[in-house]
């Protein structure tokens, strides 16, 4: 028996004396994905099949790159505490824009008004008292631990006292 290698298509074949085709010698066609990934495949290639392979390929790739979009993790960014500190510089401003339009004399009101009705004249409650609304200015949202109750007759400024807080921590 005689075996031989012919050659037709491009494509090399084993032949015995009997002209009968034993094992047909395997052509490897690499086809590339990208620049990362290749595949390898053993068989015959003619362009239709190749052409086939290649749109398979392509969907394939636009499926990946559509669940790696859609599967990665974004950011973990807290807009709860974005919008609490855009809302805590707004205050701020608005408290400040607020005291630059007040003049001395009003303030000096205010003061005299905690200072003499409020605290009734003793400058350790006064002292609190300022310190206590500068807490509450500074830590807006904050439990405060102090409460005040106020008595007094009808129209000394009891509500003014409270006015002129709840209008500085808005």
């Amino acid at each position: 028996m005689k075996t031989q290698i012919t050659s037709s298509d491009g494509l090399e074949y084993f032949e015995s004396s009997e002209n009968k085709t034993i094992v047909p010698k395997i052509k490897y066609v690499t086809l590339e994905k990208g620049s990362t990934r290749k595949y390898n495949r053993k068989s015959k290639t003619n362009d239709k099949a190749k052409a086939l392979i290649d749109e398979m390929l392509n969907k394939q790739s636009l499926e990946q790159s559509i669940e790696q979009l859609i599967e990665q993790p974004t950011d973990p960014t807290d807009l709860g505490e974005i919008l609490d500190k855009y809302h805590e510089e707004r205050r701020i401003n608005l408290v400040q824009m607020k005291l630059d339009i007040m003049d001395y004399d009003s303030l000096q009101m205010y003061f005299d008004l905690i200072k003499e009705t409020i605290a009734a004249g003793d400058e350790r409650i006064y002292e609190y008292i300022l310190n206590w609304m500068a807490w509450i200015i500074q830590n807006k949202g904050k439990k405060s631990r102090a409460a005040f109750e106020l008595h007094g007759r009808l129209g000394i400024g009891k509500n003014r006292f409270t006015d002129i807080i709840a209008e500085l921590t808005g």
